[in-house]
């Protein structure tokens, strides 16, 4: 992964946010109005996903990224996993 992209996007998703308590609300676009989504290497992807990408430092990512906290519009690092939480809903 490109650190000078990744630095960029990091910046340009963390100033699209609201902190409240521990998560980090997303204020850009949602797709049908619910999932967060932003374009990074010229595709559309969640922002969830994106952010584990740059954070984990990996090109790709097959599987689908949670949450653990259970907020829709989260995307705090420290609540993104690949592990599917227990009674949690699925969010790309």
């Amino acid at each position: 992964m490109d650190e000078e992209e990744a630095r960029g996007k990091y910046r340009e998703l963390v100033s699209k946010r609201r902190l409240v308590v521990q998560c980090w609300d997303w204020l850009g676009p949602k797709q049908k109005g619910k999932i967060p989504m932003t374009s990074f290497r010229k595709r559309c992807i969640s922002v969830r996903k994106c952010m584990y990408l740059i954070m984990n430092r990996v090109d790709e990512c097959s599987s689908p990224v949670y949450n653990t906290c259970g907020n829709p519009l989260c995307f705090n690092p420290d609540h993104l996993t690949v592990e599917r939480p227990k009674n949690r809903r699925f969010h790309a």
